[in-house]
């Protein structure tokens, strides 16, 4: 019974030293203990972080904390948790910009059917970024469609805010999605682009 006590006075205690912490201090934090094996101890600090982050009420700087949790897990190969991460970076990113159609018909890749007003500019690095990276996790699994569409949200915001490596970084996966489709001309095309 006092080991209980103990873990949840522990828990509360880091709890309180995290609110009073930088956040990068705590995301290094949690990247240090899971490449140690410390999974349990990376996930806490994590969820703590995680936790500081939504009582600030800012679901930007929510979502690029996602997205650094999304990226790391890729990294380590987890790439359900991976996708999970950056799934809710691009729902809680998304609303921070507004899209706008100008027209119906699907235009063709060049013609953006959207506009995106971003509240910062460098906001644009950021969720081409995620975009670009749920494109790729889909396209590791197989899912040509969803990674596509992920790309393709890329190539928009990118060129829209005129990002040139987010911008080649689209091309690139785009050209890659049609190499593994045997559309070698298209993916040529697209790879002079990137």
């Amino acid at each position: 019974m006092a080991i209980v006590f103990f873990c949840c006075c522990s828990s509360h205690f880091a709890q309180a030293q995290m609110d009073q912490q930088p956040p990068t201090i705590n995301f290094e934090k949690g990247v240090s203990l899971y490449k140690k094996g410390a999974y349990a101890e990376s996930a806490e600090v994590f969820h703590a972080l995680i936790h500081q982050t939504e009582l600030q009420d800012d679901p930007t700087a929510l979502g690029k904390l996602y997205y650094q949790l999304g990226n790391f897990y890729d990294k380590q190969g987890v790439e359900p948790r991976s996708l999970n991460f950056l799934l809710s970076s691009s729902a809680l990113l998304e609303p921070s910009f507004s899209t706008t159609r100008s027209n119906i018909i699907a235009p063709p890749l060049d013609e953006s059917p959207k506009t995106y007003n971003l509240s910062l500019p460098e906001d644009a690095t950021v969720i081409c970024d995620v975009y670009n990276k749920v494109g790729s996790l889909y396209f590791r699994q197989g899912n040509h469609g969803k990674a596509r569409r992920y790309w393709r949200k890329s190539y928009r915001v990118a060129r829209q805010y005129k990002n040139a490596k987010a911008l080649s970084t689209a091309y690139n996966n785009l050209g890659e999605l049609r190499r593994d489709q045997g559309e070698l001309d298209t993916a040529v095309n697209y790879y002079q682009r990137a």
